[in-house]
This record gives structure tokens, C-alpha cells and sequence, in this order.
């Protein structure tokens, strides 16, 4: 080695020393900070839980309190144990395109498992070309059941135009996580877009979009939108990007935890140290000019107040019903109000499904996966077989009405049936051209809203995408105060 490049290793170990060096200096003048902010976030779901941790890495002496309305932590992530097998009340599973969700579940320390089987990336085209072996899945549009694999072969140029869109909009995914890194974080949700340039997504309904794409009318109704009414309870008219977004898992990996997705909020909230109300719904915040008190009820009744120096809303605020006190505009009836589709979510234990519902003979091989077309109006939206066992099997349902007591009309030998209604699972994703039909991030001086990111779509990541945003907006402020530099991506 000549000494040009000995100097360049020696100047290569200084700068790495003094990197070291700057960064310990700075989270010791983070922990040596008088008493840090008072902070509230309501709603204990992946994005409140997600930014509590985030703050508590960017303030490490920052006061947090999470007020929870239900008796549990996780919001719509729920596990429950079902014949000794995890299964997923709500968020199922996210794909390996989502950054944060990955970082998250590492740094808990949570083993995760492909949810999906697992392709070689030369076979992801097979994946469409081959639903019998790879996805297994039937299309019911109430009077017969079609056959995907072969839909899919008659609209090969149509399958392989959507796959090679589903790639580009990965590739612009993966630009907006890289700019944005460098840019800071963002204002409004609009500006969030801009990165990757992904405004058309959200500007366009899928229908209108694949169509100028050139993908046929028969792939889009008895595979993209079944595909759709299964993950939304949404047709075509859902807007594009929520459509790519749920189209990735074609062709990435599907990752859950392998002790189950509640894992991860209450990791998050555990290794935030937050103090965490439970059974405690926030019904007032009224601003007092520096100040936030949050007057809020304990298991239904005890009433109390606290006082927060900023407030975080991690919850949508069409079904908060909180009452906004000294805050101009009103933002309970100043920003966008968007409507909110619901789901029964069934778990049922049989033998299989019964086969003379399908027009199906007694020796029929069941599909894994059943979706609807969208000119049917049936009750449910897919029947899923979830985790075979022994003697019979675990199959999962999302539906619109309680279907509990009539598993018999669709499965043989019905054991159990495992409920539970979500009130509200996703908003109605229409395609949105003006900025203003978004929710504001930031609702006053120290009120932020999470949720209004959820206009674009409905998955794990989202909601931890401005949650990080959201806890680096606080953070960057409090470092004004202090008279840090701001924008000190350590999250």
C-alpha cells in the first residue's frame, strides 16, 4: 500500500472518529436538556405508537403520554390465537417496498415471516401466468366461479402491462423515500406526493389509469377489481395509488410477525416510555395560547384533565368526536370530512367449503381464495383459507354484514366462528386533483393530525410515514427553541 493511500485511511478513521464523536455530543445535549415538551398522542395504533417512538428518539426527554380509547393497545392491528394458530383480526401484513415497517420490526427485535410463498424474482411474471399453483384463486360473480388462470393467459398482454406498471410505481416509491430523505420532512400531504412524482396516482381512479395504459376491460373487472372489493371493499372508482400500493405484493414479499402484528405496537410504545391511559377517551382539547388541556374520561366516567405543550391526533378525526375549543378554523368541521367503509372479519373453523353454495361437485378442490366481482351483492367480499389443520381447516372472511349465524350455508362441518366488527377499517379512497381535499398535517401551532395520510391508502406503512414526519416537525421545533440545528434525521 503506498502512502497516498495510508493517508487516506488514516483521514477515512478520523472522520468516522469525529462522526462518532458529533453524534454522541449531540445526544448528550438532547439528554441534557431541561425537562423536554409535554406531548399527548391520541390513538395507540401503529401511527400513534410509531410516533411516540420516533420522538422518543428524536427528544429523548420529551414527556409522552398516549390516551387509548379501547382497552388494548394496536388500534386496527389486532392478533388473536384461534385452535393454537396467530391469526390477524386486522392488518394482515406488509410488503418488503415498505421501508419504515421493516426498520420498525428489526429494531424491536420481532421475527418476521413471509406471509406469502416465496418466488424467485425471475418467476414474479409466473406468478400471474400461473394462479393455480401460486395464489390459487376463484372469482365468484354469484352464479359462477371463473378461472383466473386462464383469464390471465387470454389477457397476457394486458397482465404483463399491469405487472410492468406495478414496477414503475415501486421504482417511484423508492424515489420518494429517497428525496425525501434529503429534502426534511414535509407540510402537507401534497408535498409528500411530489416525491417520486406520484400525484397521478392519487389524481386518477385505477379504472381511468389502466385503461390509458391499455389494459383490458376483462383483467380490470375479474382480477383487479376482485382484487380490490377483497383488500378495500372498493371498486375501480378507488383511486390509483391505492390500487399499485396493494398491487406490490405481486411482486415483493408479504412479512408479518411471526408472534403476531400486535407485537409491534406495543413494542413501539414500550420503547418509547410513554405513559399510556387506557380505557381513556379524549372528548376536548382546548388551546391556551402556549398550552393544550385535554379533558378526557377514564373507563367511561372518571373525568380528567392534563395539560401538553403539543398534541399529536393519531386517530381519523371523522370518529374521534373531539371537541376543538380556541382553535380557528374548527378542524372537527373545517377539514375534508371522507366517508369510511366497514367490515365484519370472520374466522370459522370447518371441514371446507361447502361445495353446493359454488354449483361445485362433491369432489371439488376448493380455491384458497374466493373474491366477488363487483356486480354481485353478496354479504361477504372473499373467503380465504387461512391455516389448514389436522382435521379441518381456519378460513378468514371480510364481509359486510354479521355473518356468524349462517357459516352453514357456506362452509361443511362448522366448529367455531371467531367476530369482530370494525367500525371503521378504511376511507373511501377517491381520486383527489385538489390539494385542499386533503386534511391538514398541521392543524394549529403544536396540533397535528396522522391520519389525513391515510387519503392515499390504507396499509401498515402509511400511517408510520407521517408519523416520522410528524415527530421530526415537533422535534425541529422544539430545536428552534433550543437553538439546535433542525432537520437532524436520527429517527
Amino acid at each position: 500500500m503506498d502512502v497516498q493511500h495510508i493517508l487516506l485511511v488514516i483521514l477515512s478513521l478520523r472522520l468516522g472518529l469525529l462522526d462518532l464523536q458529533a453524534s454522541a455530543v449531540k445526544q448528550e445535549e438532547k439528554e441534557s436538556m431541561p425537562s423536554g415538551p409535554r406531548i399527548a398522542i391520541i390513538g395507540s395504533g401503529i401511527g400513534g405508537s410509531s410516533c411516540a417512538y420516533y420522538l422518543h428518539k428524536l427528544l429523548p426527554n420529551a414527556q409522552l403520554s398516549i390516551f387509548e380509547a379501547n382497552d388494548r393497545i394496536g388500534g386496527r392491528i389486532m392478533s388473536v390465537n384461534i385452535e393454537g394458530v396467530i391469526v390477524e383480526v386486522g392488518a394482515a401484513a406488509w410488503a418488503s417496498a415498505n421501508q419504515y415497517i421493516m426498520e420498525l420490526a428489526k429494531e424491536m427485535n420481532l421475527s418476521i415471516f413471509d406471509a406469502k410463498p416465496k418466488l424467485p424474482r425471475t418467476d414474479r411474471l409466473d406468478l400471474l401466468l400461473n394462479q393455480q399453483s401460486a395464489l390459487s384463486i376463484g372469482v365468484w360473480d354469484g352464479y359462477a366461479l371463473h378461472d383466473i388462470e386462464k383469464l390471465v393467459i387470454d389477457n397476457l398482454k394486458s397482465t404483463a402491462i399491469t405487472v410492468a406498471e406495478i414496477a414503475e410505481f415501486l421504482l417511484k416509491l423508492k424515489l420518494n423515500y429517497f428525496q425525501r430523505e434529503d429534502e426534511g420532512p414535509f407540510r402537507n400531504i401534497t408535498e409528500y406526493l411530489a416525491y417520486g412524482k406520484l400525484t397521478e396516482y392519487t389524481s386518477k381512479s385505477t379504472l381511468q389509469y389502466l385503461s390509458e395504459h391499455n389494459v383490458e376491460l376483462e383483467l380490470l373487472k375479474y382480477f383487479i377489481e376482485p382484487l380490490m372489493i377483497h383488500i378495500y371493499d372498493q371498486e375501480l372508482d378507488m383511486h390509483s395509488f391505492a390500487a399499485f400500493a396493494s398491487l406490490t405484493s405481486l411482486l415483493t414479499s408479504a412479512h408479518s410477525v411471526t408472534s403476531g402484528n400486535s407485537k409491534l405496537p406495543k413494542a413501539l410504545v414500550n420503547a418509547s416510555k410513554a405513559e399510556v391511559h387506557l380505557n381513556s377517551k379524549v372528548h376536548t382539547i382546548t388551546n391556551d395560547n402556549t398550552e393544550y388541556t385535554i379533558a378526557f374520561t377514564h373507563d367511561g366516567k372518571n373525568e380528567s384533565i392534563t395539560t401538553v405543550d403539543a398534541v399529536v391526533i393519531a386517530a381519523p378525526l371523522e370518529w374521534t368526536g373531539i371537541t376543538f375549543k380556541n382553535i380557528q378554523p374548527d378542524p372537527s368541521s373545517s377539514q375534508p370530512h371522507r366517508d369510511w367503509v366497514f367490515w365484519y372479519v370472520h374466522f370459522v373453523v370447518a371441514k371446507s367449503i361447502n361445495n353446493t353454495y359454488f354449483h361445485q361437485p362433491d369432489q371439488w378442490s376448493a380455491p384458497d381464495n374466493i373474491f366477488t366481482t363487483a356486480n354481485v351483492s353478496l354479504p361477504w367480499a372473499s373467503i380465504q383459507l387461512y391455516q389448514p389443520l389436522p382435521n379441518s381447516n381456519i378460513y378468514k372472511l371480510f364481509c359486510t354484514q354479521n355473518l356468524t349465524t349462517h357459516m352453514d350455508e357456506y362452509f361443511i362441518g362448522v366448529r367455531s366462528v371467531y367476530t369482530h366488527h370494525w367500525v371503521y377499517t378504511f376511507p373511501r379512497l377517491i381520486p383527489i386533483t385538489d390539494p385542499e381535499d386533503f386534511q391538514d398535517i398541521q392543524l394549529h401551532d403544536g396540533l397535528f393530525n396522522i391520519n389525513t395520510i391515510e387519503s392515499i391508502a390504507s396499509a401498515m406503512e402509511v400511517p408510520v410515514i407521517n408519523a416520522r414526519n410528524v415527530a421530526q416537525l415537533i422535534a425541529d421545533a422544539v430545536n428552534r427553541d433550543y437553538g439546535y440545528d433542525t432537520y437532524q434525521n436520527d429517527c
